[in-house]
């Protein structure tokens, strides 16, 4: 699968891009009831890291309009959010993005997954497959995760992909409890990435650089490893 272009050089990524353990797809309007839920069982555990968290609880309204802007934006950008998904749907099991919002030539991924599924190198593996995606886009140099420095799993998980940590942007916000928060800014080369594995070759194939990027990842959720969410 070849990514494509719409005027203007606005990226067109898939709908859907699948996993060993889930599929990732581009949210529907009538998410919002399993969204609502999911929120709602993990706003305590959402609430220190991912900003948006801070707005809950809305209403559905609220959230149905916001799935309805997601919608919108994956067709024109700015932002490409996915559901995360088990492979038949059933159930959610978290959200993932990219958003064009660190100038040009880069991505950064935000994600976050229900803490149910935590822990068990989910969150690696669709980070994984969404920057690979990414990296299926010629004009794409950089990809970055940008995290609290407090939250050690995401910048494992950042690490572990082989992300470098080229800065720490201090006093970029505030944490719940109204205290300045910093910033860790995680980076990915397209040179890095051509690197690793089996995406030496040129990404023109997304489907088969896919497959065998996640191949090391294909293991139950019973299978253990430190996770977290990432703004």
């Amino acid at each position: 699968m070849q990514i494509d272009m719409i005027p203007d050089r606005i990226p067109r990524f898939p709908d859907q891009i699948i996993t060993p353990r889930s599929l990732l797809r581009a949210w529907h309007t009538d998410d919002a009831p399993r969204l609502r839920k999911a929120i709602d069982a993990n706003l305590d555990y959402l609430l220190p890291w991912i900003p948006w968290a801070r707005e809950e609880p809305t209403s559905f309204e609220t959230l149905t309009a916001r799935l309805e802007g997601y919608a919108s934006s994956f067709a024109t950008g700015p932002n490409w959010a996915y559901a995360v998904m088990s492979p038949d749907e059933s159930a959610l099991l978290g959200g993932i993005g990219l958003h064009q919002r660190i100038g040009p030539g880069g991505l950064e991924i935000g994600y976050w997954i229900d803490r149910e599924y935590a822990g068990k190198g989910l969150a690696t593996e669709v980070a994984r497959a969404i920057t690979t995606t990414a990296f299926a886009l010629d004009d794409i140099s950089h990809v970055e995760i940008r995290c609290d420095p407090n939250n050690l799993p995401s910048a494992a998980i950042a690490k572990r992909l082989g992300f470098q940590l080229i800065e720490i942007l201090p006093n970029v916000g505030s944490t719940p409890a109204g205290t300045p928060r910093d910033l860790m800014v995680w980076r990915l080369e397209r040179s890095g990435f051509l690197l690793q594995g089996t995406a030496t070759r040129r990404v023109t194939d997304l489907d088969t650089v896919l497959a065998d990027n996640c191949a090391a990842v294909d293991k139950p959720f019973g299978a253990a490893e430190k996770t977290g969410s990432a703004e």
